[in-house]
C-alpha cells in the first residue's frame, strides 16, 4: 500500500513538471504587533539657545554646542511642578531625558529647569 502512495506521487510529479521547477514561495514578513522601542538617555548641561523648536545646550570644552529638537510633546518641569517654554532661560542649567534620532538632531523628551544651579563666583576684592 506503501508503494502505491510513492508511486502516484512520483507519477504526479512527472506529469506536472511545473511542480518540480517551481521556486518555493517565501514565507510573508511577520507583522510585529510589539510597539518600536526608542532610545532615550539623560541630557545635563547649561542653556545656550533656546525656541519653541530647539533647544542649544553648551558643549564640552573644546566641544560644539549641541543642539536638540523641542516638540509640542516636550514635557517642561521644574522640579515636580509643571513649568513652560517661557521659564527656560539662557544660562540656566537644566537636565531631562532625550530621544535618538535616526537622522537628524535628537528629540527632547523632558526636560528639567529646576536642576540645582551652581552659585556665580563673587568678583575678587581689589
Amino acid at each position: 500500500m506503501k508503494h502505491k502512495y510513492m508511486l502516484v506521487a512520483a507519477m504526479a510529479a512527472l506529469c506536472n513538471p511545473a511542480m518540480l521547477l517551481a521556486a518555493p514561495k517565501p514565507a510573508p514578513a511577520a507583522v510585529s504587533s510589539a510597539p518600536v522601542k526608542t532610545v532615550a538617555y539623560p541630557l545635563t548641561g547649561t542653556v545656550v539657545a533656546v525656541s519653541a523648536t530647539e533647544l542649544t545646550i553648551k558643549g564640552g570644552e573644546g566641544k560644539d554646542n549641541r543642539v536638540y529638537v523641542m516638540t509640542p510633546q516636550t514635557v517642561i518641569v521644574n522640579g515636580e511642578k509643571p513649568a513652560t517654554l517661557a521659564e527656560v532661560k539662557v544660562g540656566q542649567k537644566v537636565g531631562g531625558r532625550l530621544e535618538k534620532a535616526t537622522a537628524g538632531h535628537d528629540t527632547v523628551l523632558k526636560l528639567n529647569i529646576g536642576v540645582k544651579q551652581e552659585p556665580q563666583p563673587k568678583p575678587k576684592a581689589k
